[in-house]
């Protein structure tokens, strides 16, 4: 079995630090050189910015980390000092020759804060090493830096007092050299000190140390004899004094950020008794080997003694069907990531039972072996928690739609015998008041009145026994159509003209309009009768005096395409959605303004769609409903005859529009 951890993790990391000490910084100096060649300004300006966020970078470190370095010398003291020298080097370059930011002052005014900013360098490393053994409060070395920072600059920008160290047509004062001089000897001072206290730094953050010193050192150099602001011993100095912010950068990041890290990593064993403690198993593993796991592992394997399973392979426990896959996922190197992606695994406790378990993995160092660490969640219990959370959900949304269904049954029957009520009573009133009318020619009048009012309710009667037939039939599957080639045209303006009588008498005004004028195409006659006065009937129902009905036709060359339009009340927003549903009225008061049982529309909708088309609506409270029909344009072989076909059509028209029509009261 090939080994699943291997150094290719190490060698990556090695050759990540490599490129980011060595190959970028030296493709940046290349870079910064050139640009100095081209225009000196522009080098210096992204010279000092970068030393400028080197400064920032170290000063942010250090405040954040100061209360978790425990470090016996105290790197903090650094991180203060160079947000000062971060400030001073940004007036540095905004005062440098050519910038314009301080017009006022002449070339001795950026050398001046360079010397301030040397100054305050080298005695801070220094000051760093004397008190090495010693941890002073923060807030203290803020408090001095800052007092001492302000001062210098009142003296430069304010009182003027501080020597001059630049003069021009003369060059560099004595004053300037002899800084430089001085700057150099503690440098010096403080790499002596800090090889007497070598043993308190880690080697690597040594190393930087040392070299960031020598950069300085060589840096002032540089700076001492220059005799033009533009000079290539200048462009030098600048290079240096980048290289020296970066070793000084990165020896506190090795002090303040990686050895913390590092330190947490290697003692991973003084926290085996908190993960024994783990309520989720968790084991770790050398080669495939199992060398510890805790209470809650032993748990999921169901052994009692975790001398039965260690030392043990974990691939005894992986389902055969797994063991491929898992031997592919656990024995690929590290990434570079922090831990692996999870995966589900079927494992197999001690009753041979198979367990689905979510696997999550990372590296570890157990006794100084590349190891592996592993957390292992049960989700048997938790699927089966699951399935039951989903029949308890299923089971609820049944009982919802069976309470709904319940009360929208209700709903109807509530509706259905006030329906059957309503005409029985009228009739039987009709009728005794005929068996109490006097036989003269003065009560004929009164007697085809009422007449006509048990024919209209009576009609009511045929009108829901005929629907609630046909949604019978639909809900067994028996509802046909009887398809043969009409024009559609043709039977839809003859139902418009049939029934605009009627409709006119309500006070309403029916307008027909078409874009062509035959289209011959398979339907049903019939139930594009009742799909029509349906709709024509609700649109009635729901207009207003002087209102206008609108019935447009569109060839849409592959369907036809039928609006019933009205200007009358509309329909509530949140009744669209549920209109062409059974039972459901946009009014359910028994005391409504119209009548009818709820089933008008589900039934069109089915006639609708067995012809194999759409209906929609469209409507907004106030300005009235439009009902859109898509019906497919198709033709199907026939039998009859053209005349049969059109005396088939008109026969008994005015006896169905009587029906459909039979619940609007106000016909007169």
């Amino acid at each position: 079995m090939p080994q699943f951890f291997t150094h290719k993790s190490m060698t990556q990391e090695t050759l990540l630090e490599k490129i980011n000490t060595i190959f970028i910084p030296i493709v940046f100096f290349i870079g910064i050189i050139m640009i100095g060649f081209y225009n000196f300004l522009l080098f210096h300006s992204i010279a000092e910015l970068f030393s400028i966020s080197i400064a920032s970078v170290i000063f942010i470190i250090s405040i954040n980390t100061y209360k978790f370095n425990h470090s016996s010398y105290n790197l903090s003291l650094l991180g203060i000092a160079f947000g000062f020298i971060g400030i001073i080097d940004l007036l540095h370059t905004l005062a440098y020759k050519g910038m314009g930011v301080f017009p006022e002052f002449t070339a001795d005014l950026p050398t001046q804060l360079w010397i301030v900013g040397r100054f305050i360098e080298s005695i801070s490393l220094l000051l760093f090493c004397t008190l090495m053994s010693r941890r002073g409060k923060l807030l203290q070395f803020f408090y001095i830096y800052f007092a001492i920072t302000v001062f210098l600059l009142l003296s430069i920008f304010h009182w003027g007092i501080f020597p001059s160290c630049y003069i021009d047509g003369t060059g560099l004062t004595s004053f300037k050299i002899a800084s430089e001089y001085i700057i150099c000897g503690i440098l010096a001072v403080t790499i002596f000190l800090l090889y007497r206290n070598k043993k308190r730094f880690i080697q690597k953050a040594f190393r930087y140390l040392i070299s960031a010193i020598l950069f300085m050192i060589l840096s002032e150099i540089c700076f001492m004899f220059y005799l033009n602001v533009y000079g290539i011993e200048n462009m030098a100095g600048h290079i240096l004094k980048i290289i020296s912010f970066y070793c000084i950068y990165k020896s506190i990041a090795e002090e303040n950020l990686k050895k913390p890290y590092r330190e947490l990593y290697y003692r991973g064993r003084d926290y085996y008794k908190l993960i024994k403690l783990l309520p989720e198993a968790v084991l770790i593993h050398v080669k495939g080997r199992i060398v510890f796991i805790n209470d809650a592992g032993l748990k999921l394997f169901g052994v009692s003694n975790s001398n039965q399973i260690l030392n043990t392979s974990i691939f005894k426990y992986i389902n055969p069907e797994d063991q491929v896959d898992m031997h592919h996922w656990l024995m690929r190197p590290n990434d570079g990531e922090n831990r692996y992606p999870s995966t589900l695994v079927n494992f197999i406790a001690s009753d041979q039972k198979n367990k689905e378990v979510a696997v999550c993995t990372g590296p570890y160092i157990y006794n100084n072996e590349c190891a592996a660490i592993m957390v292992l969640h049960d989700l048997s219990q938790q699927k089966q928690v699951e399935s039951l959370e989903k029949k308890v959900k299923q089971g609820e949304e049944l009982l919802k739609e069976r309470t709904e269904y319940e009360r929208l049954r209700t709903i109807f029957f509530a509706n259905l015998s006030h329906e059957f009520k309503t005409p029985l009573n009228v009739i039987l009133g009709a009728v005794q008041l005929l068996e109490h009318t006097e036989k003269d020619y003065e009560t004929v009048k009164t007697v085809n009145k009422y007449i006509k009012s048990i024919k209209q309710n009576c009609n009511r009667i045929l009108r829901l026994t005929n629907n609630l037939i046909d949604i019978t039939k639909a809900d067994s599957g028996y509802l046909k159509l009887n398809l043969c080639n009409y024009n559609i045209i043709s039977i839809l303006e003859d139902i418009v003209v049939t029934v605009a009588d009627h409709v006119r008498s309500n006070g309403v005004e029916i307008v027909f309009d078409t874009d062509v004028e035959e289209k011959l195409m398979a339907c049903d006659p019939d139930k594009i009768e009742r799909i029509m006065l349906n709709l024509l009937s609700n649109a009635l129902k729901f207009s207003d005096n002087q209102g206008v009905i609108t019935v447009n036709v569109y060839d849409r060359a592959e369907s036809i395409s039928i609006s019933v339009q009205d200007n009358g009340i509309g329909i509530p927003e949140d009744k669209l959605g549920t209109i062409f549903d059974r039972f459901v009225q946009v009014d359910q008061s028994l005391s409504r303004n119209t009548e009818g049982s709820g089933i008008g529309l589900s039934l069109i909708k089915a006639f609708v769609e067995l012809h194999q088309g759409t209906i929609s609506v469209n409507s907004e409270m106030g300005k009235g409903t439009q009902f859109l029909i898509e019906l497919p344009c198709r033709l199907v072989e026939e039998t009859y005859h053209r005349e049969e076909k059109e005396s088939f059509i008109h026969q008994n028209r005015i006896e169905k529009i009587s029906v459909e029509f039979a619940d609007i009261y106000s016909i007169t």
